[in-house]
Formats: C-alpha cells, sequence, structure tokens
C-alpha cells in the first residue's frame, strides 16, 4: 500500500481541479447553445462550436452525464 504525501496529494487535487474546471466551461457554453463537435483530423478531436478544444476525458465525461430537462 503506498503512503501518498502531501505533496503529492496537492497535485493530484491540482489536475482535478484543472478537469473539473474544464468539464464545468464546457458544460456551461452547451446550456448556453453550444455544441459538441467530434472530428477525426489525422486522430479524434472534440471542440465546443465556440472554438474551445476540449480534452477526450473532459467530452467523455460531459457525454456520460445524464442531462436535466428544464420544467417550463
Amino acid at each position: 500500500m503506498t503512503i501518498h504525501t502531501i505533496k503529492d496529494l496537492q497535485a493530484k487535487n491540482r489536475r482535478l481541479d484543472r478537469r473539473l474546471t474544464e468539464i464545468n466551461d464546457a458544460a456551461a457554453a452547451m446550456r448556453a447553445g453550444a455544441a459538441l463537435h467530434l472530428t477525426y483530423r489525422p486522430t479524434p478531436h472534440w471542440t465546443i462550436s465556440t472554438g474551445t478544444e476540449v480534452t477526450d476525458a473532459a467530452a467523455r465525461a460531459i457525454n456520460a452525464t445524464p442531462q436535466r430537462r428544464q420544467r417550463r
């Protein structure tokens, strides 16, 4: 069993914070009307219709999250 140091845990938290920030930013753009696009340049590449690039991990998290419908 590995004992994590404070430095290791801080680095892990920073990575998670960056990933969550990217997911939240992309989801906010999509709530505002943007669409998530997958293009096949030489390799698969995710972008939002606003031109912002999205990592594969963030795109998968967005696609895996069920969307709530707003009541009118």
